[in-house]
């Protein structure tokens, strides 16, 4: 039995309401049968104690109308919250995914082309390919450094007809480049856009913007929030997290963004309920700390690594 419950009932019960009347809100706010009557009995003592007297006032109507609030606070524990995204739905993921993963696809196989063309169509070093006819290459053949007598006949370097060939792939990375930057940051919206299907009990406390409460349960650093910075942002509809494309602001407020995430998915979006904001935000997590510190660590990793090497080669030319 969710400890909200008895709380709730004790809280009425001291207020003027009826066994009946308690019973009354929690079904209606979707609270199954068995743990409210366990937590009306725990209230009000055992079950032939059901009803006041006759002559006893009925609960006051603000008592009865908060109920369904109070009690939506906590998710009901019927309530699967590990494949919580079933009682939400998503109008716009399609989408998203088409314009998250489609310009970043494209991007990856045009990189390949563009780097698979460069490898074929540059020649090997120091050697040239004949433009002469057949007839003269027949009369005139070349060997070894005689090539270099045939100044009219032996080309240097890339082809003509490769150049425009990567000038065009040149080109077509740099627009899905621009296509990515732009479209993939509205395909994290996206995807990332969800409601709360009917009849489903959520905490009410969450997904109300400035007239959100955030309960102290989830306060504490968010490295979903400091280490994915925007693209966590985007995902919960956390607008402020776009002040890191101010560099002077970069090193403040990733600590701001690291304090105040949690805080700022909690107004966003509405949620099941503290535990289910929990679960989501550990998987982020979990991601934002590999991000931070491959962005952190990886290039020192890289220069601890490339400096004997270059150092290595400097004595090497001396």
């Amino acid at each position: 039995m969710d400890p909200s419950l008895l709380d709730y009932a004790r809280q009425a019960k001291a207020a003027g309401s009826t066994r009946k009347d308690v019973y009354d809100a929690l079904i209606g706010a979707g609270w199954n049968a068995t743990d409210t009557n366990m937590a009306v009995d725990a209230a009000f003592g055992a079950a032939q104690q059901n009803f006041a007297k006759p002559d006893q006032t009925p609960a006051a109507a603000p008592v009865q109308s908060a109920a369904p609030a109070q009690a939506a606070q906590a998710a009901p524990p019927t309530l699967d919250l590990k494949n919580w995204k079933q009682y939400y739905e998503f109008p716009s993921r399609r989408l998203g995914q088409i314009l998250f993963f489609g310009p970043i696809a494209l991007l990856v196989a045009a990189a390949v082309i563009s780097a698979a063309s460069s490898l074929t169509a540059a020649p090997a070093p120091g050697l040239g390919w004949l433009d002469a006819s057949p007839a003269l290459a027949a009369t005139a053949p070349i060997s070894g450094d005689s090539a270099l007598n045939y100044s009219t006949t032996i080309s240097f370097g890339t082809k003509p007809a490769a150049t425009g060939g990567m000038t065009a792939l040149a080109g077509l990375l740099a627009l899905l480049s621009i296509l990515s930057a732009v479209l993939t940051p509205v395909g994290l919206v996206l995807m990332g856009k969800r409601r709360v299907k009917p009849g489903v009990a959520y905490d009410t406390r969450s997904g109300n913007g400035a007239d959100s409460t955030v309960p102290p349960e989830i306060s504490g650093w968010s490295w979903g929030a400091a280490g994915l910075g925007m693209t966590w942002g985007l995902y919960h509809h956390a607008w402020l997290t776009l002040l890191q494309l101010i560099t002077p602001l970069n090193l403040i407020w990733w600590i701001v963004m690291g304090i105040k995430g949690k805080e700022w998915a909690w107004r966003s979006q509405p949620w099941l309920s503290v535990e289910h904001f929990n679960r989501v935000q550990k998987t982020w997590n979990s991601w934002g700390v590999f991000a931070f510190f491959f962005v952190l660590i990886g290039p020192l990793v890289a220069v601890a690594v490339a400096f004997p090497a270059l150092m290595a080669m400097l004595a090497a030319a001396k």
